[in-house]
């Protein structure tokens, strides 16, 4: 009943209460006038009504493949920061070597954190 009302304010712009009307009135009598239009209207109306669920699931899928999209976005910089991250720790390690001190790195984990040691 609920879609049957909502069909009526969306494809036929009616306000609630009479949706509302014409929705009782399909359910006590079998029938209802939702408008008088031209036949060339009413059929782009009635194509228009049988279209929607399936320009709902479109609307859908499109902003999960925006959400998919953004995810590998995130993945990307993720990983370049990582790869980043472990070029500069090498390259601190090799500075500290030429200076003479001992230092170890240890190997950057999926967190993209890791440890200089110094001695």
């Amino acid at each position: 009943m609920d879609f049957v009302i909502f069909v009526l304010q969306e494809v036929f712009h009616h306000p609630f209460d009479r949706a509302e009307r014409i929705m009782l009135s399909v359910h006590k009598e079998g029938m209802g006038v939702a408008g008088i239009f031209r036949l060339e209207i009413a059929e782009q109306k009635a194509l228009l009504d049988d279209l929607r669920p399936e320009l709902e699931e479109l609307k859908i899928q499109e902003e999960i493949l925006q959400y998919r999209n953004r995810l590998d976005q995130i993945t990307s910089d993720r990983s370049m920061l990582e790869l980043e991250i472990k070029s500069q720790m090498n390259l601190l390690e090799e500075e500290h070597q030429k200076d003479g001190c001992r230092s170890s790195i240890n190997d950057v984990p999926k967190t993209g954190f890791g440890r200089i040691l110094f001695t």
